[in-house]
């Protein structure tokens, strides 16, 4: 999971890099808008779609909704192990679910964040393994926290944030779709 992080850093870094004009930020408006996006390509595979809208309380305590989507794939290929082969093993899902946030700027552009996370993952039947590999749909709930950096490009361009988050209770920890430290880097509008 660690190649994910990276992966998602660069893509999203490449995907959200743009002209650098005098920073400002938005006081018109309440709401801003935006969210991640990730991408990954080879033995893990994950599309990540994370839209979210904000509501500025006041011009530093922030709270937001999301959602989050994610398609997740891995394929290992198959291996020569002396005189047989292997075919190798593919694993793919979709993973669901939304986010309720709080942010509160401590500095013009530094912020804490936390955050109530619920995903649908399919997960092994935990009674069965690892004897046996049952995968069910559950519900998992993550508390996440940690802080970050916002910078508007201009009033009522796009802003970049970067944020890294810890998993703060490890139910499931070895089958969470992500391992700490959460990296997140995203766009948004109107802040």
């Amino acid at each position: 999971m660690r190649k994910y992080t990276f992966c998602f850093i660069l893509s999203s870094i490449l995907l959200f890099t743009s002209t650098f004009s005098s920073a400002q930020k938005n006081t018109e408006s309440r709401f801003y808008w935006g969210g991640n996006l990730g991408l990954m390509f080879g033995t893990y595979t994950i599309i990540d779609i994370s839209p979210q809208v904000g509501y500025k309380v006041t011009e530093k305590f922030h709270v937001g909704t999301g959602l989050t989507y994610t398609y997740f794939r891995y394929k290992e290929d198959g291996t020569y192990n002396g005189s047989s082969t292997t075919n190798g093993f593919t694993y793919s899902t979709n993973i669901y679910g939304g986010r309720l946030f709080t942010r509160y700027y401590i500095l013009d552009n530094i912020f804490v964040h936390v955050e109530d996370e619920l995903i649908s993952v399919e997960l092994p039947n935990l009674a069965l393994y690892p004897k046996e590999v049952v995968l069910t749909r559950q519900w998992l709930n993550s508390v996440l926290a940690g802080a970050g950096y916002g910078y508007a490009f201009n009033v009522d361009g796009p802003a970049l944030s970067i944020m890294v988050l810890f998993r703060l209770n490890h139910e499931f920890a070895d089958f969470y779709p992500y391992q700490n430290p959460i990296i997140r880097i995203g766009l948004g509008f109107g802040f």
